[in-house]
């Protein structure tokens, strides 16, 4: 839905009733990503996108790659063990 449609529809509401709109739509979007089952592929990008995030407060010389190739060497220790 684009943010002028979004508009268009609720331009009539009162604030606390396009509030109450929200969250319904916003608790029934999370009930349904909550039964959505994540692929491998999509676990492994969400844990290196969290962990360059995080990596990259701290340092700012960290990149992607970096964190792609520590992933690397963590699963191959892993499977290692």
């Amino acid at each position: 839905m684009s943010a002028m449609l979004a508009f268009h529809e609720y331009s009539g509401m009162t604030v606390s009733q396009w509030v109450k709109d929200m969250n319904q739509e916003l608790t029934r979007l999370i009930e349904a990503a909550r039964k959505r089952p994540f692929s491998d592929a999509e676990r492994e990008a969400q844990r290196r996108s969290f962990a360059y995030g995080n990596a990259k407060i701290e340092n700012s010389r960290i990149t992607r790659e970096m964190i792609a190739e520590a992933d690397e060497k963590i699963k191959t220790q892993l499977k290692a063990k």
